[in-house]
């Protein structure tokens, strides 16, 4: 018995080390924000929201307000739920304490959705996200930036700069207009995106599909370590490399497109239905201004009619 007492009181100690040694919950000002559902009013330049999981969207609608909706399934104390401030032009929106756990306490499930005007332009749209998945409509920004460390990110939105990057979870954007530039990153998932007129693309998966549909690209990069590529392109990137592992890659343009393709692969067929003139590695499609390096250690490569 004085054995048994003698190891539960041993794994007491050790169970109060471990939580001593445990970084502690950054601060929360409560006293900053402001609690619950809100409709502004106020001039808004930036957006700022961090929600650690279940569902977050974002909208738009005519009316000239902003409006802050939390619908929650369950019972939460009000230091976990939705808190906002004004600071200056920016928004910021979040949850009152970050979860400490996947789930919520008592079994609640909270979603957000966040309505903008439709005419808002904003400097900044920022969106950090645990686990949750993300929706996104209607939203123009001069700078947009969505991250996800386990969750889904998918919508349409306009920005001159976007960046999305997951951790573990599938991306699925359109992006209205023209983008001066497009960063697309999962650890672990698929990276889809139908652009307008890009400047630079970069899309990087390293267990994961990359499809990328746009309008015209002036430089690309893209890489997968294991994963297939599919691009469709209305003209021809000026210049540009793709790279995977262990994947196929097949690439759609216009038989009118002036494009050198440098073409590496390992283990794998080539196969066309423009009309390439090979020169060695080299596979060009009318003048062969523009070129575009592909390579593949382990995959088909298909060159295929836009």
């Amino acid at each position: 018995m004085k054995k048994i007492t003698a190891v539960l009181a041993a794994a007491v100690l050790l169970a109060a080390l471990c939580a001593c040694s445990l970084p502690a919950p950054a601060a929360y000002p409560a006293e900053a924000y402001e609690l619950g559902d809100a409709v502004i009013t106020d001039k808004v330049e930036s957006l700022r929201i961090e929600w650690p999981s279940d569902e977050l969207t974002v909208v738009t609608h005519p009316e000239n307000t902003i409006e802050i909706t939390e619908t929650v399934s369950g019972d939460l104390p009000e230091n976990q739920r939705v808190h906002w401030r004004l600071e200056g032009t920016t928004l910021h929106i979040r949850r009152g304490e970050p979860k400490l756990m996947d789930f919520s306490i008592g079994g609640a499930r909270q979603s957000l959705t966040v309505t903008l005007p439709e005419d808002l332009t904003l400097s900044d749209f920022n969106v950090g996200v645990a686990s949750a998945d993300v929706l996104v409509r209607g939203v123009t920004a001069d700078r947009a930036e969505l991250s996800a460390s386990s969750g889904n990110i998918r919508g349409g939105l306009a920005a001159d700069r976007l960046d999305v990057s997951v951790s573990s979870g599938d991306v699925d954007i359109v992006a209205a207009g023209r983008c001066e530039s497009v960063s697309l990153s999962s650890s672990s998932g698929r990276l889809g995106a139908v652009l307008g007129k890009t400047g630079a693309i970069r899309a990087s998966a390293s267990s994961g599909n990359v499809s990328i549909t746009a309008e015209c690209v002036d430089a690309l990069d893209v890489d997968t370590s294991s994963g297939t590529v599919t691009l469709s392109l209305a003209s021809a990137p000026e210049k540009g490399r793709v790279a995977t592992s262990s994947g196929h890659v097949t690439l759609s343009l216009p038989e009118t497109a002036d494009l050198t393709l440098d073409i590496d692969t390992a283990s794998g067929d080539v196969d066309w239905s423009v009309p390439l003139k090979r020169n060695g590695d080299e596979y060009i499609l009318g003048s062969g201004e523009d070129r575009l390096e592909i390579e593949t250690s382990s995959g088909d490569i298909t060159i295929l009619k836009a």
